[in-house]
């Protein structure tokens, strides 16, 4: 039960986190050396530079003490969707910060690309051209830094469910270690470095399915 509660919690925090983050990404890219971008890569600055345990107290004080919108805790072992919504946008917007810097970079380099020139000079409309070409093949380094966003979410975000009182895998592993079971602390580092082996796994065949290139015959 701890490590479903903790999978819902990373896939929200990582869908996001790539919502977010690619789109924040995409439009520094195409406004390049503007406002815009400045002010988006100084945003992402400083996601990147704000601790997890401060952002997850903001966001408790705006959100449940402030305008008494959403719970801080689960009433139990189970957690329901309003219980996920504040530390799954926790550790979304801490990856938001390393997929835009990510996705900006790769947006950059591709489209300086020939065949993406070739495809404007066709006279291919411009969203034709940034999603379908463009972004399609910039998305490969933000597909495993999300992968290893979500394979790092998966392994316990010990300190947003500290904060949260979440009941998941990284507090049954603090709290394991507090009471010197020692045989639950090494089967859950085992348990989650097994899963993080799987999630590289999965990220080589979506590799396959976005860049038909990189297939093996």
């Amino acid at each position: 039960p701890r490590f479903f509660n903790t999978l819902k919690l990373a896939t929200l925090g990582t869908l996001i986190a790539m919502g977010m983050g690619i789109g924040v990404g995409v439009i520094a890219a195409l406004k390049r050396n503007t406002a815009v971008d400045s002010i988006a890569m100084t945003t992402a600055i400083l996601g990147i530079s704000t601790p997890v345990f401060l952002l997850a107290i903001i966001l408790i004080e705006i959100f449940s003490i402030k305008l008494h919108l959403l719970p801080t805790t689960p009433l139990g072992e189970e957690a329901e969707l309003k219980h996920l919504v504040l530390p799954s946008l926790t550790l979304g917007l801490i990856g938001v910060a390393s997929i835009a810097r990510m996705t900006r970079a790769s947006m950059l380099e591709v489209l300086h690309q020939e065949y993406i020139r070739t495809a404007y000079a066709y006279g291919f409309e411009s969203h034709k051209v940034l999603f379908k070409y463009a972004l399609r093949n910039a998305l490969i380094p933000v597909v495993t830094v999300s992968g290893l966003i979500f394979g790092y979410l998966l392994a316990g975000a010990v300190i947003t469910e500290t904060v949260f009182a979440y009941p998941g895998l990284g507090r049954l592993i603090v709290e394991s270690i507090f009471a010197r079971d020692y045989t639950v602390v090494q089967v859950g580092l085992l348990f989650t470095s097994f899963v993080f082996a799987i999630v590289n796994t999965a990220i080589d065949v979506i590799y396959a399915i976005i860049n038909p290139k990189v297939r093996l015959r």
